[in-house]
């Protein structure tokens, strides 16, 4: 009898995206394992726009980002290090479906509350404290990506959480615009229309089929399937949805705070 081969993982590389906006120099700091991207001056650059992830190389296709996240040292890469550590994490996803001549949407997340033991990690089984923010079903003109209208929208309403703390750092997880993410970390393009990033935030993109190797991946699949529930939802409190009207970019129809299941 033949025997079905595991699946092997394929191996894991770091991936290091840089956008340069002035002349530069590349140094190898042996000392700190780094590299180092200098200016004219010799000094390190604060101006690149430098972001630090986790993939794997694709024969005849381009890398495969698993997770991306600003570089927390600027101009200073410290090879084999993708960490940053934040005080709380909040997954927001978005799951839509064509209805008429628009999209009918919506916007799950899942905020983890409390502080994470980092030099420790998760372990199987073990028990954190998660909360499924209300999620916003919507409308949506097609044509449109509605996922930053759904970070937005999570975002500004966590700002206003009583229990929020501007003096913690949030670490946002994504699954959607990678390429622009370090623009909207950088304060340089909003998250959508006039709205930009409280300064105390950074999102983080994590894919969600990265399976569980890492947290923020765990984070945004267990948020993606929030999402879709909140969708089915949606669909189901509105069974004439195809037919309703929408009037500008985008229109709202109700917040779900009923029970939802996920999995982390």
């Amino acid at each position: 009898m033949n025997k079905r081969k595991k699946h092997q993982k394929k191996p894991r590389i770091s991936v290091v995206t840089i956008e340069l906006r002035e002349d530069t120099n590349i140094n190898w700091d042996s000392e700190t394992a780094s590299l180092q991207f200098l200016n004219s001056k010799g000094e390190i650059s604060d101006k690149h726009l430098v972001s630090i992830g986790e993939g794997y190389a694709r024969e005849g296709k381009t890398t495969k980002i698993l997770r991306q996240l600003l570089n927390p040292r600027g101009g200073e890469v410290k090879v084999g290090s993708t960490t940053s550590y934040f005080d709380r994490y909040v997954g927001i996803d978005t799951s839509y479906k064509q209805s008429g001549e628009k999209l009918i949407c919506a916007t799950g997340g899942l905020l983890v509350n409390q502080a994470l033991d980092h030099e420790k990690g998760l372990v199987d089984g073990e028990e954190i404290n998660v909360l499924a923010v209300p999620r916003l079903c919507f409308f949506f003109k097609q044509g449109m990506n509605p996922e930053r209208y759904g970070w937005m929208k999570v975002i500004d309403g966590l700002t206003q959480w009583d229990e929020y703390n501007p003096n913690f750092k949030y670490g946002v997880v994504v699954d959607s615009d990678l390429g622009i993410l370090p623009k909207i970390n950088a304060r340089e393009e909003p998250v959508f229309e006039d709205f930009y990033l409280p300064d105390n935030m950074s999102l983080i993109y994590a894919s969600a089929d990265g399976g569980r190797e890492s947290f923020y991946n765990v984070l945004i699949k267990a948020t993606d399937q929030v999402a879709a529930a909140s969708l089915v939802k949606a669909i189901e409190l509105y069974p004439s949805h195809a037919i309703m009207t929408l009037e500008g970019q985008c229109a709202g129809l109700i917040a779900l705070t009923g029970h939802v299941e996920f999995k982390l």
